[in-house]
């Protein structure tokens, strides 16, 4: 779990960093769908959390989720919902969301 959360914590630190042009990146179709088709900016990022989230879900006894569990990843680290909860007055969000999310 603990690689799983370092790239968390990384995302959220590039979010801060790059918010406003990633937030623009969200497509109108799934996520699902836009990484079956091989969708070029998608790709680093399911590398990058393939080997954590599988040391993840096989510490939690939850076997091989396949691709859900990228969709459910994506899902929690929303660009988007990262920066409006920053401009909810959580300005902690690299300290304590990807730790929270990730445990």
């Amino acid at each position: 779990m603990a690689r799983l959360e370092e790239v968390s914590r990384y995302w959220v630190s590039l979010v801060l960093e790059h918010g406003g042009a990633m937030a623009q990146m969200r497509s109108h179709r799934g996520y699902p769908e836009r990484l079956r088709e091989g969708t070029g900016y998608l790709a680093p990022q399911a590398e990058a959390l393939a080997e954590p989230l599988r040391q993840t879900t096989e510490e939690l006894g939850l076997g091989d989720l396949g691709d859900e569990v990228l969709f459910l990843w994506n899902a929690l680290f929303d660009p988007r919902d990262i920066l409006d909860l920053i401009k909810s007055g959580h300005p902690d969000v690299t300290e304590r969301f990807a730790w929270r999310v990730s445990a």
